[in-house]
């Protein structure tokens, strides 16, 4: 697809980061729905934390949907029969799987404000999520696009920027961790390590099963990024993407100074 290697500097970064992520928010949509799983043993009122986050058992049917490894229906199915609910709708339960999204709209406004940060850099979306998260995504800010079609491919735009989704992701599915998707877009593209940034999570602030993959796949990047001489942004908690690259600008601009290596 990129017949030569991109001369500009390329920013990586998850489309995850553009989102107001909260997993609770799914939970309190799943209680709506009727589900008692997570009930409390004192008899206490289930909250959505219980519901989403004490079911270990959902996080491997989620890696298999970002592999591509089963379908919607197939996720759907087996998600309704662990939190025991029955005559949901695909909406209602995409609704209520959608709500840990916040604000999708926030995505738009975001998007065009790394574009004005960084107008002379290429910037490349990644996301290690499902079919069900980027169609809502799209639906949204970009209906009638070509990645809900049977026959979409990696990479799609959104905004006009390049956007890789892990389960169109032929090295994801082979090995699904966040490395695997990031190394693939990078030899796609044919990039050039010195130009390259990769923004990255070091640690989560999320829940302990979630927690446990999103810090390894941090670390996992990070390794492979550093091997392979590619600069990485480690985003902290409570930093905003744009304060994130902003920061390393100010560092980029005084090593240069000083003639140090970035």
């Amino acid at each position: 697809m990129f017949s030569h290697s991109e001369q500009k500097e390329t920013i990586i970064i998850s489309l995850g980061m553009l989102c107001d992520l909260n997993h609770m928010a799914t939970g309190g949509e799943f209680i709506k729905l009727g589900t008692q799983t997570g009930k409390l043993q004192d008899g206490a009122k289930l909250g959505p934390d219980e519901v989403t986050h004490s079911l270990p058992s959902i996080l491997p049917w989620d890696i298999k949907l970002q592999a591509g490894a089963i379908t919607p229906a197939e996720f759907r199915t087996a998600i309704l029969d662990i939190l025991k609910l029955k005559n949901v709708t695909d909406a209602e339960f995409d609704k209520a799987w959608n709500a840990m999204q916040g604000d999708v709209k926030k995505i738009s406004v975001r998007l065009e404000e790394l574009k004005k940060q960084n107008p002379s850099a290429n910037i490349v979306l990644v996301s290690a999520t499902s079919q069900i998260h980027v169609k809502n995504i799209f639906d949204t800010l970009q209906p009638n696009s070509e990645l809900n079609e049977e026959k979409a491919s990696n990479p799609t735009l959104l905004q006009g920027i390049p956007l890789y989704v892990s389960y169109l992701s032929t090295a994801f599915k082979a090995n699904p961790i966040n490395k695997s998707l990031v190394e693939e877009v990078f030899n796609q593209r044919r990039l050039q390590a010195n130009k390259t940034i990769i923004i990255i999570n070091p640690e989560s602030n999320t829940y302990t099963d979630v927690k446990k993959r999103d810090e390894a796949n941090a670390a996992s990047v990070k390794h492979w990024a550093k091997q392979s001489g590619i600069c990485v942004i480690e985003r902290q908690n409570k930093e905003s993407v744009f304060d994130a690259i902003a920061n390393f600008r100010i560092l980029q601009t005084a090593r240069s100074e000083l003639g140090l290596q970035i």
